[in-house]
Parts: C-alpha cells; sequence; structure tokens
C-alpha cells in the first residue's frame, strides 16, 4: 500500500502544479470503496493547494480515512436532500431550456414536469432534453421512458447486488413502504437495514419525516414495476401485500 500512497501523491502533486489556480477537479463515480482507492482519494484531498477545489460524486459517504478532514470542515458534504430542486428551480430550468414552452403549453406541461422529475436532477434533463415532453400525459412519454431506462438500467440496477436488485423489486408494489412491510414482501429480517443503505447510497429512496416509512422516486418504481424478467419477485409480492393485515 506503501507504494500506492507514494505514487498518488507524486501523481496529484504533479496534476495540481499543472492547475491554475482558481480551479477545480471532479472525480465521478467514487463508489468502489476499495482501500486501495480510499488511499488514492485520501492522498489527492490531502494533497490539494489552496486555490483548488475538489468535487467527490459518490454514493457512499467519506471512507474514515477522511473523517478527519470531515470533522476540521475542509470537506462539506451535500447529500440527496440538499441537492434535490425545488418547483421554482425547476421551473426555471425548464424556462431556460425549453423556450420553445410557452404561454398555455407551458402552463399545461410544467406541472407535469415538476411531478416527474420529482426534484431529481437526472430526470428532469431527460425530460428537457426529450421533444415528446410537450405531450405528456398521466400515462407517461415513450420517448422519455426509454431514456430512463437505460439510465436506471446503467445507474441503478447495474451498482446494485443482487440482493438489494432483488429487494426493490419486490417492494415496488407499494406506494409507501414501511418497515414491517418490507420485511413480509422480501422475508428478510434486514429490511431495516437494506431500506437505510439504499437511502444513504441515493438509490433514489426518501425517508418520511419521522413516520418511519420510506417512499421510492415515482419514476423509479415505475421502472421497478415494469422491469423486465422480474423473475418471481413481483408475484410472489403481489400475492404476499393481499394477505398483510389492514392498517388499524
Amino acid at each position: 500500500m506503501g507504494g500506492v500512497a507514494a505514487f498518488a501523491r507524486g501523481f496529484f502533486a504533479e496534476l495540481y502544479r499543472q492547475r491554475p489556480a482558481p480551479s477545480a477537479i471532479v472525480l465521478d463515480d467514487e463508489d468502489a470503496g476499495s482501500d486501495v482507492l480510499d488511499e488514492v482519494l485520501s492522498e489527492a484531498l490531502t494533497a490539494l493547494p489552496a486555490g483548488i477545489s475538489a468535487f467527490i460524486v459518490s454514493r457512499a459517504d467519506p471512507p474514515s480515512r477522511l473523517a478527519h478532514l470531515v470533522a476540521s470542515g475542509d470537506i462539506s458534504i451535500l447529500g440527496t436532500d440538499d441537492l434535490r430542486l425545488t418547483s421554482r428551480d425547476t421551473a426555471g430550468l425548464v424556462r431556460a431550456y425549453r423556450p420553445d414552452l410557452t404561454g398555455a403549453r407551458l402552463r399545461t406541461v410544467l406541472p407535469r414536469i415538476i411531478e416527474l422529475s420529482n426534484g431529481w436532477a437526472a430526470a428532469l434533463t431527460l425530460l428537457l432534453y426529450s421533444q415528446a415532453s410537450v405531450d405528456i400525459d398521466p400515462f407517461g412519454v415513450e420517448e422519455f421512458s426509454e431514456r430512463l431506462f437505460d439510465y436506471f438500467a446503467t445507474e441503478i440496477l447495474d451498482k446494485a447486488s443482487p440482493t438489494q436488485r432483488e429487494f426493490l423489486l419486490k417492494t415496488s408494489v407499494v406506494p409507501s413502504l414501511e418497515v414491517r412491510i418490507a420485511a413480509r414482501l422480501t422475508k428478510r429480517t434486514d429490511a431495516i437495514r437494506t431500506l437505510s443503505e439504499l437511502e444513504r447510497r441515493s438509490f433514489l429512496i426518501q425517508q418520511l419525516g419521522a413516520s418511519g416509512a420510506y417512499r421510492y422516486h415515482p419514476l423509479l418504481r415505475s421502472f421497478l414495476y415494469d422491469a423486465p424478467n422480474p423473475s418471481s419477485a413481483r408475484t410472489s409480492s403481489k400475492s404476499c401485500i393481499e394477505r398483510l393485515p389492514k392498517p388499524s
């Protein structure tokens, strides 16, 4: 590991030397969580000079070896809620990137775009670049759905473990998810840990206040519900949900 640290130290020192100040570097998809990559990241951030900022995009929390930088305030963490677009943000971006949507057409389409994107920047981007977004209706948009399918397949399912994928499929049959229902649907005793992990890793899952319930992003839930080849996951879940006791 010492060789990795020495190499990383030299590599980033040279990279920073060549960068102007002020400037920034972006490390995207830093999710692997291996000891080697954690060490490389630690060296990269420890050596960061004044005038150069680093942005790390990851579904995981900062590795433990960076705890001192978090504690000192040298690292700031922005979570899903911090990055969620407001309705006003969404409306402003729609007006900026789709100037063809004006007047009555904009007033008709905008509420549906806000509802579908639900503060999620990636979904809004897909909508903004979809010419079919002018025809959004309660049943969705084929062009948008195809692009969204590709996104979910690569960014959600491919990055989830087989256990997490099965969990997502089995629990997509309900609009909001309490831990006890998740446990029944999946027959898992660690449902609360799985839900917390999926939320922590920004798998488009949101905890609903102090209720203890969770909710999937509506587009994610729709994708999971319609995903091809789900084996028997949803069939068994639907049968199970019919047998659940009604809330008192």
